[in-house]
């Protein structure tokens, strides 16, 4: 018993120190960089270098209208009209304004499904790690409840003076770590298929989860963020919409302000009367009425107000998410450091070493022992998984994540891509 023990002591002492990646690891780096060749963002890619390549130069002349009438049912008496209307040079200016702002919302509208894009890698990357750290715990947590098990069915066997309890708990923990070390191995499994998808490898996929950022230099890194989301791809979404909103706006009022309308040239044909006689030229020139185009300006800037309003309800929610999560991450870190204080002060490794080599000592008391080690360990874990959760957002939140250059964030050197 105490040779098994000792062994899985130096399993769980191995576990505590970083592992080297081995061969054939994919580094996150790359895993990341799969986002940049997601189907929908090089779709939107297409689209935004459509648009670019696409010219909606609106043309001084709107269209030509050819008439023709027949004077008094006599073919001879053939009259000829022709109309061409013209677009005015403020609309034509205005016009490609429009334009620019509505590609200007595409690239926003590409910016925003690439952050949400970066953003379930980066969920999925934290998930993984954290899962296989949880794996490697919960094995040697399920090795200490099975030797418990163990040694209380040996104590049924040699002893009257037992407390049956005791086995069918520790028959209840084996079961509950059995099952969740199978749950971890399934969610692991699921997550190395859809990263294979996600590199389009033909060989199973295995992360490099090493090198990370360690949590203290997170703690300062976090702390030069800014406290405001200004930069947030979801804010510059939304004011991409108002400049285009004010673009309409300015097409509409534009289009009132056409001088010259349309000129025309008409050709009687009568036969008594000179030609020179018979032709003639107009122009028609804008009375400056707005009419129903007043409604619509109406209508155009109340769209606006409403896009302003959104943008500062999307400026309250970002900086409000911002203030919850670097706050929350400070509790998380503070925790993290406490339990890693209570592990370094206390003696509990030094007492199992000590205790094991005491002739006689209890087994059970070196397995409830080693148990809380464990224990405090798998703290320590879901405070670091969470740690990440909550940096991510930050990053996400004040839009560091997807800004440029690409950078990893999860690693210690903050690797490009």
């Amino acid at each position: 018993m105490l040779k098994s023990f000792c062994s899985k002591s130096f399993l769980f002492l191995l576990f505590i120190f970083p592992k080297t990646p081995s061969f054939g690891q994919t580094p996150t780096t790359v895993f990341l960089a799969t986002a940049k060749t997601k189907t929908t963002v090089l779709r939107q890619d297409g689209f935004i270098n459509t648009l670019k390549s696409t010219t909606y130069k609106l043309p001084f002349v709107e269209k030509i209208n050819a008439q023709t009438e027949t004077d008094r049912f006599q073919l001879q008496r053939q009259q000829f009209q022709t109309r061409v209307s013209f677009n005015g040079w403020v609309e034509m200016k205005q016009e490609k304004k429009w334009q620019q702002a509505n590609i200007s919302v595409e690239e926003a509208d590409k910016n925003v499904l690439f952050q949400d894009v970066l953003l379930d890698r980066y969920a999925l990357l934290i998930d993984y790690r954290a899962a296989l750290k949880a794996l490697n715990l919960y094995q040697k947590i399920y090795l200490v409840f099975k030797d418990k098990r163990d040694v209380y069915q040996k104590m049924a066997k040699l002893s009257t003076n037992f407390d049956i309890e005791d086995l069918i708990k520790a028959e209840e923990n084996v079961y509950q770590y059995q099952q969740k070390i199978a749950d971890t191995e399934g969610a692991i499994r699921v997550m190395q298929q859809f990263s294979q998808r996600l590199l389009e490898s033909k060989d199973a996929v295995l992360l490099d989860t090493t090198n990370w950022i360690p949590l203290s230099k997170m703690r300062d890194f976090v702390a030069n963020l800014p406290k405001i989301g200004t930069n947030n791809a979801l804010l510059s979404q939304q004011e991409a919409k108002i400049n285009l909103a004010q673009a309409n706006y300015d097409l509409e009022k534009a289009s009132t302000k056409k001088f010259i309308d349309y000129a025309q040239m008409k050709y009687g044909a009568r036969p008594t009367n000179a030609i020179q006689t018979e032709f003639s030229i107009g122009l028609g020139f804008v009375v400056p009425y707005r009419g129903s185009s007043k409604t619509m300006l109406k209508k155009l800037s109340f769209k606006q107000l409403e896009e302003k309003n959104k943008r500062e309800d999307i400026r309250e929610s970002l900086d409000l998410q911002l203030f919850s999560a670097q706050n929350e991450l400070e509790i998380i870190l503070r925790e993290y450091d406490l339990v890693t204080q209570q592990i370094n002060d206390n003696q509990t490794l030094y007492a199992l070493d000590y205790y094991a080599q005491i002739q006689g000592s209890s087994p059970i008391v070196l397995l409830r022992m080693q148990e809380l080690v464990l224990q405090r360990q798998a703290r320590l874990l879901d405070l670091e998984r969470e740690a990440f959760v909550k940096y991510v957002k930050l990053l996400y939140g004040t839009g560091k994540l997807a800004a440029l250059p690409l950078q990893n964030y999860l690693l210690a050197n903050f690797d490009g891509f």
